[in-house]
């Protein structure tokens, strides 16, 4: 439950030897860089200026030329299988490979293969392009039998294609046009539109424009155009095939640099990892011969920096003290049982450095809320199996799926005790051993007792909201805000509990169906009403405190008793956690539903029932159940517990380290010397 402890240094040195440090630095990945504050370090050394961030122009060039080379060289790279498209792995290289390639491979012939490949598939794209727009202009125009050259109009004749939107039939139309001074050739004709050739005498121009004001139409551009419309239509199907096939060859000849297309991605890797290593620069600060690098390491780690800066000539090394109002970077570490959940951490805010780390503490509730909002055995089982078949597939980080691993265990346990294996699935196998096994480890039907499950999914709620008051108040004494800790904490513990005593003493507990018979003697009925008075009068009486007037101290306390964090607050709160009811009853109805359709509904044998019960179950059941397990999940830690006492806001540690996004280098193992 505890933080990385972090410890902020400043590393002096000679100019010359800046480049190589920082690139041993990359290697070592253990620093966590950060920006000098100029002014106090200008106080020590005045010449300091901050250094240049910018990667040579070359090298920045073939970072994009590498770039733009992969991009199209992966258009016709082997397509990638499921699990490689769900989890992307890098390419390997041993060492000794990726020496030879970084050292003697040029990768110019092929990046000038590449962009001249390009730039021809973005000609014929464009040629593809014209051919579509030709034959969807020309499409309706077949009809046409004239040299589109020769549509043009006179000195004293005016000729405009047209296309004209009317709900007029042909013969309508022509009768309209008949006792005009416009005449008209009809091309094509279909339902709401027709196309075709108007012509009038220019003498008569106003007379005609008057006229066809009263038709929806536009003049259709046949400007450029030569043959007649079917010619030019063929010619671009003609056109077509040749740019088609020509694409093929490209294509072909794409693939076959299938090869070299791997020694760019470890090459980018490389180059990209030098350019990142320039654009460290920015955060020294430098005199004409000097530079001064500062960051954090882990405490761990200070002897291998030492050791780092020792074979540095001119390469000093001190701890340094953090400047007014910094915060060190943060890292989390965890028990082994307990890291796949950092993930729940760091998707929502790093901890501040003198925070708690919320991990342990939202694990076993994070486990519990998506194995209820599942509720189904099944379900589970196949969540853990998916993970365990893909652990080996990934490389690097793998807490996503252990945690994954562990929701779906946690599945089956839940699953198991409210009977639901792929839903009811078991009835439909008539094997009694299923049956009976089913009925020995189930505590409970939800589809059947729904009042039991609304009242664990509400008790749970409680317990969790209280936790986090309960840990609210641990942080408050240990930061020495007992008022704090007593007045905005404590109090409302003391408040709900009163409240609890009152309902279940009483037969209102009953009647708001919370239990079936009153759980507590009658006599902690007045205890309870007590101590909810007094947390009442004591909470309003304090909660203003930082308020400077009277007025504003009593009006705050009745709105932080009733509404802003209050009363109606943690009503919502707790309610919130009927979602887990919700979600858990909907899991199993829609298990139920796939069952029935598939095994007893559908007029088809039980073999292909059961091979359209696999993809239903698989895409219905599992993905769409996990995937709102998982966000509601999410959603009552983030909202509901961690309001109660995590604020969050710290930075990640992020180490200045190689980032080899496409390829993984296979170190050679150190052997022992004499």
């Amino acid at each position: 439950m505890s933080l990385v402890k972090m410890q902020k240094v400043l590393l002096l040195g000679h100019k010359s030897e800046k480049e190589q440090l920082l690139r041993t630095l990359q290697e070592a990945g253990i620093l966590h860089l950060s920006s000098l504050n100029e002014e106090e370090l200008a106080k020590e050394i005045p010449d300091l200026v901050p250094g240049e961030a910018i990667p040579g122009k070359e090298l920045e060039s073939l970072v994009s030329d590498l770039n733009g080379s992969i991009n199209y060289l992966s258009i016709y790279a082997k397509p990638a299988s499921l699990m490689e498209g769900i989890i992307p792995s890098k390419l390997e290289f041993s060492q000794e490979e990726s020496n030879e390639i970084i050292e003697s491979y040029d990768a110019s012939e092929t990046i000038s293969k590449c962009n001249k490949m390009l730039k021809e598939r973005e000609a014929l794209n464009t040629k593809e392009n014209s051919l579509n727009a030709h034959i969807g202009l020309l499409s309706n125009w077949t009809g046409l039998d004239v040299d589109l050259e020769d549509v043009r109009s006179t000195k004293r004749v005016a000729i405009m294609p047209t296309t004209i939107h009317t709900k007029l039939t042909r013969e309508e139309l022509e009768v309209e046009f008949s006792s005009s001074p416009v005449d008209m050739e009809i091309v094509h004709a279909e339902t709401g539109k027709v196309n075709c050739i108007l012509a009038y005498a220019k003498d008569d121009e106003i007379e005609s424009r008057d006229f066809l004001k009263g038709f929806d139409s536009e003049t259709v551009d046949l400007t450029g155009l030569k043959g007649t419309p079917k010619r030019i239509i063929d010619d671009a199907h003609k056109e077509f095939l040749s740019v088609y096939k020509r694409k093929q060859d490209l294509a072909d000849d794409s693939k076959e640099l299938e090869a070299e297309r791997k020694k760019l991605l470890l090459l980018y890797d490389h180059y990209n990892s030098l350019m990142e290593t320039k654009q460290a620069e920015r955060f020294s600060l430098d005199t004409k011969n000097a530079f001064a690098l500062t960051g954090w390491i882990r405490r761990t780690d200070k002897k291998k920096l030492n050791s780092i800066a020792d074979s540095f000539e001119s390469v000093s090394l001190s701890e340094a003290e953090p400047d007014k109002g910094e915060d060190p970077p943060v890292e989390l570490i965890n028990s082994r049982a307990f890291r796949p959940f950092e993930t729940v951490t760091e998707l929502y805010s790093m901890p501040r450095h003198f925070e708690l780390d919320p991990t342990p503490l939202l694990a076993i509730w994070f486990a519990l809320f998506f194995a209820l909002c599942l509720t189904d055995a099944g379900y589970g089982l196949i969540l853990a199996a998916i993970a365990l078949i893909m652990m080996p597939r990934v490389q690097g980080n793998k807490r996503i799926l252990w945690l994954l691993f562990t929701a779906g265990v946690t599945t089956i346990l839940v699953g198991a005790l409210t009977g639901s294996w792929f839903g009811d699935l078991a009835d439909y196998t008539n094997v009694p051993a299923l049956l009976k096994f089913r009925h020995a480890v189930q505590l409970f039907d939800p589809m059947e007792s729904p009042i039991v499950f609304f009242r664990l999914a509400l008790g749970l709620g409680v317990i969790h909201v209280f936790f986090g008051l309960g840990i609210r108040i641990y942080q408050d004494i240990k930061h020495r805000a007992y008022l704090d800790a007593f007045a905005d904490q404590f109090l409302w513990l003391v408040w709900w509990i009163g409240v609890i005593m009152l309902l279940f003493s009483t037969d209102q507990v009953v009647k708001l169906a919370l239990s079936n018979r009153v759980l507590l003697p009658a006599w902690m009925a007045r205890p309870g009403m007590i101590a909810t008075g007094v947390a009442s009068v004591l909470i309003m009486l304090l909660a203003g405190r930082k308020e400077e007037t009277f007025i504003m101290k009593g009006l705050m306390g009745v709105m932080r008793l009733t509404v802003l964090g209050g009363i109606f607050s943690f009503l919502g709160d707790f309610l919130s956690y009927l979602r887990l009811m919700a979600l858990g009853m909907t899991t199993g109805g829609i298990a139920m539903a796939i069952n029935a359709i598939c095994l007893k509904a559908l007029p088809i044998p039980k073999f292909l029932g059961v091979l359209i019960w696999i993809p239903m179950t698989l895409m219905l059941g599992v993905f769409i159940n996990v995937l709102g397990g998982y966000v509601h999940t999410l959603r009552l830690q983030y909202v509901e517990f961690f309001q109660k006492f995590y604020t969050g806001g710290g930075e990640p540690f992020r180490p200045f380290a190689k980032n080899f996004k496409n390829t993984l280098v296979k170190q050679v193992p150190q052997t022992g010397g004499d």
